[in-house]
Order: C-alpha cells, then structure tokens, then sequence
C-alpha cells in the first residue's frame, strides 16, 4: 500500500483557494478605486480648465462693455465641458473695486474680479473628495487703456 512520491498530486485546499480569489479580488477592487480617483482628479481639472477660460470670457466682455463699475448678482450659464449632452452649469459674479489715482501714474482704475463655480449654486460649498469647485480670474482695468 505504498505510494511514490511521483504519483502523488497536490491539490489547493479550500481555504488556500479562498484566500487566493480573495486577494485577486482585492487587488481588482484598490485598482479600480485608483482609476476612480484618477477620473474624479481628471473631471475637476476639466472643469477648472473650462472655468478659467470661461471666467476670463467674462472679464473680456465686462471691460469691453464698459460694465466693471456696476456689480449685480450672482449669474449662471450652461456650457460643455466634457460632451454636449451633459451640460455644466457656471455660476458666476461680477465684482470691481475703485482703485484711487496714483500722481504721475494713472487715473485711476478698477480691480475687476470675476468668481466662476460649478456643480452648486454656493460658490462656498465643498463636493467629497473634491474640494471647492470654484476658480477666479482678476485684472486691474485702467479706463482708456486697452483692455
């Protein structure tokens, strides 16, 4: 009733398959999160980029219009960032700041600055995971300058 060694076959046992699928499974699930971070990180700076460019569009037509000294509530506008079926909506706000004539230097000017924000109506409120999602652009408007 002896066997040889060569004859003997060495199966997994249940728990080391268990464990085995287990850490597969682990591994699966932190990639996957990985990626989901990465995508989450990918989207804000999406819509950061857009904010920015959009922020600056605001700013250009508020010194060419002439609109810098007149503040008005916050004001919203649909736009694109990443495919045309799923609009972001752009929350934004206009404000300006007289800044006093300087002698020699300038007349006097405006510090226009405009705050862009998305996902919310609160340019304040934070989103898990994300942080605020908000962006400013300001510039110094010296009237009878270009812009």
């Amino acid at each position: 009733m002896s066997t040889s060694p060569n004859t003997e076959a060495r199966a997994f046992s249940l728990l080391e398959l268990v464990l085995a699928f287990g850490i597969v499974a682990l591994l699966f699930l932190t990639l996957g999160l990985l990626f989901l971070s990465l995508l989450r990180g990918s989207a804000k700076a999406s819509n950061t980029t857009v904010g920015v460019v959009f922020a600056e569009d605001v700013l250009d037509s508020v010194i060419r219009n002439d609109l810098y000294s007149a503040s008005a509530g916050p004001r919203s506008q649909g736009i694109y960032t990443v495919d045309e079926a799923n609009q972001t909506n752009f929350f934004y706000t206009v404000d300006s700041t007289q800044v006093p004539a300087v002698a020699g230097v300038h007349a006097g000017g405006y510090l226009v600055t405009v705050e862009v924000w998305w996902w919310t109506g609160d340019a304040q409120q934070a989103r898990a995971g994300q942080g605020r999602l908000s962006t400013r652009v300001t510039r110094l408007h010296l009237p009878g300058s270009l812009p």
